[in-house]
């Protein structure tokens, strides 16, 4: 009983990655240059940056199809 408990503990506990579900860290890549926490922040901001763009892009689409444009 206490083996099956110990057996089923020490599974879970190994089971319980830190890093898994994260897109910008990879296992055998932890030992790199970068620490894992870099590879987010700097997955985060290009992330970010497309998201601004897109919307941008976005913004100027409906502007031109709703016949408005900004004044300088």
């Amino acid at each position: 009983m206490i083996r099956i408990l110990l057996i089923s503990l020490l599974l879970i506990l190994s089971s319980c990655n830190p890093y898994r579900g994260f897109e910008g860290v990879k296992t055998d890549e932890i030992r790199g240059k970068k620490p894992p926490s870099q590879k987010i922040r700097e997955g985060h901001k290009k992330s970010e940056k497309r998201m601004r763009k897109s919307y941008k892009r976005e913004m100027k689409r409906k502007a031109r199809k709703m016949g408005t444009t900004k004044s300088k």
